[in-house]
């Protein structure tokens, strides 16, 4: 009876606080009538409590992360998901009392300040050197300092004058080895940035820097699929999706817009004469000048070859035909270099057809038709003219 209950007792009250471990609860070591060498290993499951519970608590704050990366459809939106977390990290009292998100454009060797948070105020004027061998963080891919006073400190952070005490932790967003930002952050309590915290913020950043490369691959590969490689213009495909848009919204709100449809004259002999690669340059040329002339809420768009559309919204024919001639009289006057050891240029003209909604068409087909057909008039007649149909 007395073997039973030296050891049933503790093997009981054991097995209660594993039960206790494995719901996530923290256990407490009571004072109680238990044989010395159970305390060991009592102690040993009190000791796992504490290290389960604290795990259970990471699991849940990279969860939370997670489902908040699934939401961001943006780069931007990615970013403000790791700011608004790293502004919860505390550490006592204590919390990032400055942070600064650098965005690195790799091509350029150069950051762009993506979020500056200082003192609770949020500012875009955050210095940030332009040579990127300046930071420690780029250069180490992370980097901290308990005591910015005495130890080492990060040029990056701009402390406050009045700051007596403080500690910095610096690290980079890497995504397949390669850096693709780097975060600074400051806090006014010394030893802040601990092994755990540093750990912390390592998770999070560790969990936004592929989302927010994804995010910035997709952005391009949108950006491609609507864009013309040779010119930087909006495509075919860009321009019928907008288009439809558009005049729904025209219709809606009885709006006007008017569309010019131009192509380059004799762009076959020029070909001919001087090559495709001169072809190539005299349509960017050109694509280029045009775009200095027309305003920002039109939109330019490479039909295709050597046709070009342009979407002139909230403008009436009298109008588009006056923006019409202007394009025309200058691209005639451009210069196309052919030859530039011997500067050496020629020039080429426009045939234009201008149509305008709903006066011509009530559709995108019929519009686009409409403008085509008055293109062809100009041919007709020789080129180098804009027309519009009867």
């Amino acid at each position: 009876m007395i073997y039973r209950r030296t050891i049933d007792f503790p093997l009981a009250y054991l097995s209660k606080q594993v039960a206790a471990i494995a719901k996530g609860s923290e256990i407490d070591l009571k004072k109680q009538k238990v044989p010395l060498e159970f305390w060991p290993l009592i102690k040993t499951a009190q000791e796992l409590s504490i290290e389960v519970k604290k795990n259970i608590e990471k699991y849940k704050e990279m969860a939370k992360v997670s489902f908040d990366i699934t939401r961001a459809e943006t780069t931007e939106e990615a970013y403000s998901v790791l700011i608004d977390h790293l502004k919860q990290v505390k550490n006592n009292k204590d919390t990032i009392s400055c942070l600064l998100l650098i965005r690195v454009v790799s091509e350029k060797m150069f950051g762009e300040v993506v979020f500056c948070y200082q003192e609770e105020q949020e500012t875009d004027k955050c210095k940030f050197p332009e040579n990127l061998s300046l930071c420690p963080a780029f250069i180490k891919g992370e980097f901290f300092s308990d005591n910015i006073l005495t130890g080492e400190t990060c040029p990056q952070l701009n402390r406050q004058e009045n700051e007596t005490k403080g500690s910095c932790y610096c690290l980079s967003l890497q995504v397949s080895g390669m850096i693709i930002g780097v975060l600074h952050l400051l806090s006014k309590g010394m030893n802040f940035f601990t092994p755990e915290v540093r750990e912390r913020i390592k998770n999070m950043v560790n969990q936004i820097a592929p989302a927010v490369n994804n995010l910035q691959m997709l952005k391009e590969q949108r950006v491609l699929s609507v864009t013309d490689p040779l010119t930087g213009l909006y495509n075919r495909r860009f321009l019928e999706a907008f288009l439809q848009k558009q005049l729904a919204l025209s219709q809606r709100r009885k709006l006007i817009l008017s569309l010019i449809f131009f192509d380059l004259d004799r762009f076959k002999d020029f070909n001919d004469t001087y090559g495709h690669k001169e072809g190539d340059l005299a349509l960017k040329t050109i694509s280029e000048t045009i775009n200095k002339i027309i305003r920002e809420e039109d939109v330019f768009v490479r039909y295709g070859g050597d046709e070009f559309i342009i979407i002139l919204p909230y403008t009436d024919i009298s109008q588009a035909i006056e923006v019409a001639e202007r394009i025309r009289k200058i691209v005639s006057n451009t210069p196309l270099y052919v030859d530039h050891e011997t500067n050496c240029f020629a020039t080429l003209t426009l045939s234009i057809g201008v149509a305008t909604y709903p006066n011509h068409a009530k559709d995108i087909e019929s519009l686009i038709n409409v403008a085509d057909q008055a293109l062809y008039k100009a041919k007709k007649m020789g080129g180098n003219k804009t027309m519009m149909v009867d």
